[in-house]
């Protein structure tokens, strides 16, 4: 399935922190064919090796990893990393895990087996809450300098009756 121009606009740098091989390539490659960067690790020490090295918007977490209990690991990446996005990778038997991760800050979770129309509704909803963010995130700063601009103004009201002069 090729990328499509909307996703390419989109496109993000995605890190798979994973330990089953067979759906970390097939999520990777998924993620490519939407037309995202996606790198692969097996480990969390591996996958913060390649974070401390590489910008990343987004991280599958498998919530069975072999060297760090998973809540930890994603308590360090949102500690060290905090506008990181993370999408739990399990299965329906980690619920409480699940939940846990999810009040810690995860922003979504997929299930294993892979479902190609799952992780494409995920990076959706992801896009969408990104867009949300940006959007919010460039009023504030029209916010910021209309604050400083009406501030300057109240300071020095002269500057007032002359723009008003000028109109």
């Amino acid at each position: 399935m090729p990328a499509s121009d909307e996703n390419m606009r989109s496109q993000r740098n995605i890190l798979i922190v994973e330990t089953e091989t067979k759906f970390k390539s097939e999520l990777a490659e998924f993620l490519k064919e939407l037309g995202h960067n996606a790198m692969a690790a097996n480990t969390a020490n591996e996958g913060m090796q390649i974070l401390d090295n590489q910008k990343f918007e987004l991280l599958f977490m498998d919530l069975e990893l072999p060297d760090i209990n998973a809540l930890v690991f994603l308590k360090q990446i949102k500690e060290t990393y905090p506008s990181m996005e993370i999408i739990i990778v399990c299965t329906q038997r980690d619920s409480i895990s699940r939940r846990k991760a999810m009040t810690m800050g995860a922003i979504d979770y997929i299930e294993k087996p892979l479902s190609k129309f799952n992780v494409q509704l995920s990076m959706e909803r992801i896009r969408k809450f990104l867009t949300i963010q940006e959007k919010i995130h460039n009023i504030e700063e029209s916010n910021s300098i209309l604050n400083h601009n009406l501030d300057a103004l109240v300071r020095d009201p002269s500057r007032t009756d002359r723009n008003l002069a000028a109109l």
